[in-house]
Formats: structure tokens, C-alpha cells, sequence
């Protein structure tokens, strides 16, 4: 399945899309209430992602080279390790960790602009922003 074959606007609980070869998030849900989960995908970027997630967006294991479309608002972590990212390129609101290991840059060079309230993981390194 290369897309999500429906249209969510609110789902309350998580909403798992993980291990389908989907490229694309467009028809994921504008808010979940719950947890994101679209890792292990063929994603290279997050564009049709919620818009809103209540509690932690997982998209490793993707060929993520850019994190555009990523949700504004993450209640809990965001797990982004494991792709092809040379920055950590959003002004996402992000009220726990970014694990972000496995990609193309380091805790010196990540450029996130973004509002992080926990701890940045780059190559198990640890950043504070």
C-alpha cells in the first residue's frame, strides 16, 4: 500500500500506519489524540501528517530527507532516527525528546529553530534546547 486508502479528520486514541511502504501521509488524521506511528515506510518527507498529535510521532526507519509537513504540535517525543536527514528542519512545538540518531548530521549541526521541552539524542550525543 503505497497511501492511506481514507480520509480521518480526529481520531482520539493513536493511529498506527507503521510497515505499509506508504510514500505519502496524505488522509492521515488532522489530530490524534494518541501516539503517530508511520515508521518503517518509504516516506521522504511528512507532508499530509496530523496536524496535531497528542503524544509521541514516530517516523524512523523511513528515507526521510526532510521533516516538512511534520505536525506543529507533539505532546509527547519525536522519534526520527534511522533516516536520511541532514538537519532537523521544522519549528515544530515538541513537549518531549527528539531521538534523531542514524542521520546525516550531529548535535553541532541539527538547525532546529523549533521549541524542544526535553532533551535532543543526535548519535547518542545529548543536546538541551
Amino acid at each position: 500500500m503505497s497511501k492511506i486508502p481514507f480520509n480521518f479528520n480526529i481520531v482520539t486514541g493513536d493511529f498506527k500506519c507503521s510497515e505499509n511502504n506508504l510514500t505519502t501521509l496524505v488522509g492521515s488524521p488532522n489530530i490524534v489524540g494518541g501516539r503517530f506511528n508511520c515508521k518503517r515506510n518509504m516516506l521522504t518527507n511528512l507532508i499530509g501528517s496530523p496536524n496535531e498529535v497528542g503524544e509521541d510521532f514516530k517516523c524512523g526507519y523511513n528515507k526521510l530527507e526532510t521533516l516538512q509537513g511534520l505536525s506543529g504540535e507533539i505532546g509527547g517525543d519525536l522519534a526520527c532516527n534511522d533516516n536520511l536527514l541532514t538537519s532537523l528542519d521544522t519549528v515544530s512545538n515538541i513537549k518531549g525528546n527528539i531521538n534523531c540518531w542514524d542521520n546525516l548530521f550531529d548535535e553541532t549541526n541539527h538547525n532546529f529553530t523549533g521549541w524542544c521541552d526535553g532533551y535532543i539524542f543526535c548519535k547518542f550525543e545529548v543536546s538541551n534546547y
